[in-house]
Formats: structure tokens, sequence, C-alpha cells
């Protein structure tokens, strides 16, 4: 009996033998050569696709990156100008309250002063209200009241020279 292992490396022998003739054979090379050129064909095509397409793409993004430009500065300056609207409402509102803290701390100081007046006029009414019950005794004198110092307020707002923190 003839042993299998040889009988197969036979077959490879015959197999290879016939893959070597038609690789000699034209038929082959003609493969190969039209394989080649449909490569090298299919890769200029897609080479001329990519750099089309790539050139489609860097107009886009530079049209996209005008347009979203404009619209950036278009919202940066409506909120510079919406920041400088409000600022200029509360600096209006703090302009008025700061006129009437000013007139009420006018009002308070001639009001301190009307009021230290009319207390010692009351006190002199009091105390001649008082000098009819008493007899005909040497009143002694009393010593006049301290006048209070005004003290200045100025609003710091309106200072010119304002040291911060230098």
């Amino acid at each position: 009996m003839k042993n299998p292992a040889d009988v197969l490396l036979k077959s490879f022998k015959e197999i290879k033998g016939e893959v070597e003739k038609v690789v000699k054979s034209t038929q082959l090379k003609d493969v190969q050569t039209n394989v080649k050129k449909f490569i090298d064909s299919a890769e200029k095509d897609i080479k001329g696709l990519v750099e089309k397409d790539l050139n489609k793409i860097v107009k886009k993004f530079q049209s996209e990156r005008k347009t979203l430009e404009k619209t950036i500065e278009k919202t940066v300056h409506a909120e510079i100008t919406k920041a400088k609207k409000f600022l200029k409402e509360h600096k209006k509102d703090l302009d008025s309250l700061q006129k009437t803290i000013d007139k009420y701390v006018k009002n308070a100081k001639s009001s301190a002063k009307k009021t230290t007046k009319k207390s010692t006029k009351k006190k002199v009414v009091a105390k001649k209200s008082t000098k009819k019950k008493t007899s005909k005794k040497a009143m002694p004198k009393k010593a006049k009241p301290l006048a209070q110092k005004d003290v200045e307020v100025k609003p710091t707002h309106l200072t010119s020279s304002v040291s911060r923190g230098k």
C-alpha cells in the first residue's frame, strides 16, 4: 500500500507545477497589469475628489468663521450697549439718591440748630414762670449752653481727590 503522506506530497508537487505554469502564462500578467491600472485610476479619482472636497470644506469653513465672527461682534456690541444703558440708569438713580441724602443732611443740620435754639427759649420761658413764683431773691447767673460744633458732611463721590488704597 502506498503511504498517504507520499500521495499527499505528490499531489502538492503536481499543484505546484500547475500554479507555476499559470504564473508564467501571459493571462496572469494581463490580469496583474489590469488590476494595477484599475488601482492607479481609482487612486487618482479619490485624490481628485478629496482635493475638491477639501477646497470646498476650506471655503465653507472660512465663510462660517466670518459669519460667526460677525454674530459674535454684534452680540458683544449689543451686550456692551445694554451694560452702558444699565450703568447710566443706575448712575442717575444714585445721583438722585445722593441729592435727597444731601437735602436730608442739610435739613437735619438746620433742624438741629433750630431745635437747640427752641429748647433754650423754652427753658428761659419756663424759668421765667418759676421766677414769678419765687420771692425777690437774686437769681444766680447760669452758664450759657455750649454751642454744638457743626460737622460738615461731604458726599464722597463729589470730591475730586479720592485715595484708593495708595
